[in-house]
């Protein structure tokens, strides 16, 4: 039998040839991509806020953020508690109330800003006054205008 040159070239050929590349290996596919948390929405600026819903946030039990033994019971009813927690509790009962600066008592003392809310608690021997930060339902905070001490109180719930 004779084969032929041309035959002998082709299966050399194809026997000494590159090889077809295999398939890709399957790569597993990668985790879907979680969504990012939405960022959270900052609370309305206290000055856009009607002044009776700024006196309902602040209605509740709530803690100091600075100092926990640090108490205030606010009421809607005008009533301010704090208690203060020691070997010898300190229970102060007072009054409050909100205003916006342009409302604020002439006698103070005190350079109201007249678009800013600010808080009065009265005691009998004077007044304090508090220039209002911001209010939620989780809180709020406020700086004493006398010394500008910055002053934040959690809800407790």
């Amino acid at each position: 039998m004779r084969v032929s040159f041309a035959a002998i070239c082709l299966v050399m050929l194809t026997a000494c040839g590159e090889k077809s590349p295999a398939a890709p290996a399957a790569q597993p596919e990668p985790p879907a991509a979680a969504a990012a948390p939405a960022e959270p929405v900052p609370p309305p600026a206290i000055e856009t806020m009607p002044i009776a819903d700024v006196a309902a946030k602040m209605v509740g039990k709530f803690r100091s953020v600075d100092d926990p033994k640090a108490m205030l019971t606010i009421s809607a009813d005008g009533v301010w508690v704090e208690d203060y927690e020691t070997t010898s509790p300190i229970h102060s009962t007072m009054t409050w109330r909100l205003f916006k600066g342009s409302d604020g008592p002439a006698n103070a003392g005190v350079n109201f800003t007249p678009a800013s809310y600010y808080l009065e608690v009265k005691e009998p021997s004077g007044a304090f006054y508090y220039e209002m930060a911001g209010v939620d339902e989780n809180g709020f905070d406020m700086f004493y205008t006398a010394r500008g001490n910055h002053l934040a109180y959690e809800r407790i719930k």
